[in-house]
C-alpha cells in the first residue's frame, strides 16, 4: 500500500525539522517557499542551504529568517552586507560574528550605537587594526574588554588597554601583556 502525503498536510514542526535535516540545496531551495516562517528560518540556518536561497530568504521581512542567515556560514559578504543594515541588533550581532562578513561592514558595525552590536564586532578576528584601535576606545568597557580578549589584537592596541579607566579592562590587558610574553620567552628557548 502506497500513501501520498502533501507537503502542506504535514505539520508545521514536521516541516520544519524536515527543513533542518535536509542535505539537499536543490530540495532545499524548494522548501525555502514554504508559507511557514518556521520552516524558511529552519531552512535560513540548514548548514547545506545555498548562497543564492540564503540571499532570497534575507530579503523576507522576518526577524527569525534573518537571523538564520545572518548565521549561516554560506551567507556571501553581500548579503551579510544588506543585513547589517536591519535595525534589529540581534541581526546585526549574528552578522558580526559571521566569518564571511566583510572588513566594511565590520567597520560599519563598530559605529553601530548599540553596545551589544559592538561587543559582537570585537569578538571577530577578521576586523581591521582600525576597527580595533576605534573599539579599545569605546565607552563601554565590555566591548574595550572583548578587544583584549581577541586572540588577533595587535599587542600595542592591548599594551594601551594595559591603562584603561575599568579595573575588568585593565587587569585583562596585563593578563594577556604578560602572557604573551611568557609564550615569547618559551618560544625564544625553543629556538636557542
Amino acid at each position: 500500500m502506497k500513501v501520498t502525503l502533501e507537503w502542506n498536510e504535514l505539520s508545521v514542526e514536521l516541516r520544519k525539522e524536515i527543513a533542518s535535516q535536509i542535505t539537499d540545496a536543490t530540495l532545499l531551495t524548494k522548501i525555502a517557499k514554504d508559507s511557514n516562517y518556521k520552516v524558511k528560518a529552519a531552512v535560513a540556518n540548514n548548514a547545506n542551504t545555498s548562497t543564492d536561497t540564503l540571499a532570497k530568504l534575507a530579503k523576507i521581512n522576518n526577524c527569525r529568517i534573518k537571523m538564520g542567515v545572518a548565521e549561516n556560514a554560506n551567507a556571501s559578504a553581500d548579503t551579510l552586507s544588506k543585513l547589517a543594515k536591519y535595525e534589529d541588533y540581534r541581526v546585526k550581532c549574528r552578522v558580526a560574528r559571521n566569518v564571511n562578513t566583510s572588513e566594511e561592514t565590520l567597520e560599519e558595525l563598530a559605529k553601530d550605537e548599540d553596545y551589544v552590536v559592538r561587543r559582537a564586532v570585537a569578538r571577530n578576528v577578521k576586523i581591521s587594526r582600525k576597527t580595533f584601535e576605534d573599539l579599545a576606545k569605546d565607552e563601554d568597557y565590555t566591548v574595550r574588554r572583548e578587544v583584549v580578549r581577541n586572540a588577533k589584537t595587535p599587542k600595542e592596541v592591548i599594551v594601551k588597554l594595559c591603562k584603561d579607566e575599568s579595573d575588568d579592562v585593565k587587569n585583562e590587558a596585563r593578563d594577556r601583556v604578560a602572557k604573551m610574553a611568557v609564550d615569547s620567552l618559551q618560544l625564544k628557548n625553543v629556538v636557542e
